[in-house]
């Protein structure tokens, strides 16, 4: 009796997790509380936005297809940083050292913001003028509330970043 309450149990909290990373679960009215903070802003400017469900669905593929492309530059991102701390001041050759950090540190900078730019036509093509206009303001406004902390959309908790 206790296998079968124990497997219910497994099954039920199995299915509740599942919903929470579904592409449906990001369709309610507020955006998800996991996610990346990108993912959050989005999710809130879309919620600010008049779109179709077509719309927000194109604009989720497209969130979909750039955040592993973010995901691989924050890793890459946070190497470079590693390295950078590992170098030795004192070593001869240390400025070269630096430089070629900085070298491919750009690189990535470069590369996320062709994702992100990608990202944003994409959006843009998706939307009219109107929802456009609505959309950049959001996203700004969800930009500003994660940098400052404050809570503008109610998935931005106190101190979260």
């Amino acid at each position: 009796m206790k296998n079968a309450a124990l497997i219910t149990l497994s099954t039920l909290l199995a299915a509740a997790l599942g919903s929470c990373v579904s592409v449906d679960a990001r369709n309610g009215p507020y955006a998800p509380t996991t996610g990346s903070s990108y993912e959050r802003q989005v999710i809130g400017a879309l919620g600010e936005t008049k779109v179709s469900a077509e719309q927000r669905q194109l604009v989720l593929a497209a969130y979909d297809r750039m955040a592993p492309l973010l995901k691989q530059n924050d890793a890459e991102d946070l190497r470079l940083q590693r390295s950078w701390e590992s170098l030795d001041p004192h070593a001869a050759d240390y400025q070269a050292q630096v430089e070629a950090v900085a070298q491919q540190a750009a690189g990535l900078a470069a590369d996320r913001l062709r994702a992100l730019a990608q990202f944003n036509q994409s959006v843009a093509s998706t939307l009219d003028s109107a929802q456009w206009s609505r959309w950049s303001l959001a996203m700004r406004d969800e930009r500003a509330a994660f940098e400052n902390a404050q809570r503008l959309d109610p998935t931005f908790r106190p101190g979260e970043r």
